[in-house]
């Protein structure tokens, strides 16, 4: 049973570069939501329901591109739905982060959700299509623990760039990040999937 276990896990290690990349996406599609706040307050945009109301524009875009990434993938290539989607994440950020104001930072959550749930979905299903068979149970079960490693992440790598340039400088700092990430997905070819 051992040696069947290790060679279970060991199918694994491949996967890790998708499951880190997983983590990646969702530190940054967590912008809004964990951040969303306090680059509001630093605005001056102090009532908790507006902030409330606001962070909460973003989910209707993430449903939609979320249901619709398959249909999207068909029209583009995996690369360039992944580049189009850290794309759209960069310039919902680089939004909020430019323009101090409620519709500012409106604007900026529901460009971020329409990045975040093609992106977010994308990365789940690369993960999925390159689990050899013996191990995709396992890989599917890594997937929760690679989403709260991104949640976890994003105030460690928010709070350093907030020390350096300001909350606002670090939404445009993620966002300047997130279109590097996006030159370099566009230059990426998926491998085939594994069955």
């Amino acid at each position: 049973p051992h040696v069947h276990r290790r060679q279970a896990w060991s199918g694994i290690g491949p996967l890790i570069p998708y499951l880190l990349t997983t983590a990646g996406v969702y530190a940054a599609a967590w912008m809004a939501i964990v951040q969303g706040s306090l680059l509001m307050s630093a605005n001056g945009i102090t009532d908790p329901s507006i902030q409330a109301t606001v962070i909460s524009i973003s989910t209707i875009p993430y449903t939609l591109t979320a249901s619709a990434c398959a249909w999207i993938e068909t029209r583009l290539t995996k690369s360039w739905t992944l580049a189009v989607s850290l794309l759209a994440m960069a310039a919902g950020v680089t939004i909020m982060g430019a323009i101090p104001t409620v519709w500012g930072a409106a604007l900026g959550c529901f460009v971020l959700g329409t990045g975040s749930g093609l992106s977010s979905t994308y990365v789940l299903l690369i993960v999925v299509e390159r689990a050899p068979a013996a191990v995709r149970e396992r890989a599917v079960g890594l997937i929760g623990p690679s989403h709260y490693v991104g949640q976890l992440a994003n105030p460690a790598i928010v709070h350093s760039l907030r020390l350096l340039i300001g909350i606002q400088g670090a939404f445009v700092g993620v966002g300047r990040i997130l279109i590097a990430s996006a030159a370099l997905a566009a230059r990426y070819r998926a491998p085939v999937s594994q069955r």
